[in-house]
This record gives C-alpha cells, sequence and structure tokens, in this order.
C-alpha cells in the first residue's frame, strides 16, 4: 500500500476532533495538516513532525478510551 492510501486510511480511522489535536501536537498550521491527511507531497522535516503528531494523539485516544471502559466497568 502507497503512503498516500496508507495516510487517507489513517485519518479515516481517528475520531471528530483528531485533526485539532494532531495541530496542537504538530505545531504545524491547519492548512498544512489538512493537506498532509489527504495525501498532499510535504517535506521530509513535515513527514517526520506529522507522524510524531498522529503516534502521540492515537495513544492519547486510546488512553481516554480504555479509561472510559474502565469507569463503565468498575
Amino acid at each position: 500500500m502507497q503512503i498516500n492510501e496508507k495516510l487517507k486510511e489513517v485519518y479515516a480511522n481517528l475520531p471528530r476532533g483528531s485533526k485539532k489535536l494532531i495541530v496542537e501536537e504538530s505545531g504545524l498550521s491547519h492548512k498544512t495538516v489538512y493537506n498532509f491527511l489527504n495525501g498532499e507531497d510535504c517535506s521530509f522535516k513535515t513527514f517526520i513532525q506529522m507522524n510524531k503528531a498522529i503516534i502521540k494523539v492515537r495513544k492519547k485516544i486510546q488512553a481516554s478510551i480504555e479509561e472510559c471502559e474502565n469507569n463503565l466497568n468498575g
């Protein structure tokens, strides 16, 4: 699978509001994040920043989901 297709898949699987969190984590503009997530070309530096930010956001979301599940179960 090519990177652009994979990015679109990742973006589609993120919950609502994730783009804002990615913007905050990466320090990039909304437009840059939007372009990146829609598969447009970017610099290598931007690519690295975005990947790090997406990993952090996904971890935060996962932790939030686990916390909610624990509250419901316990």
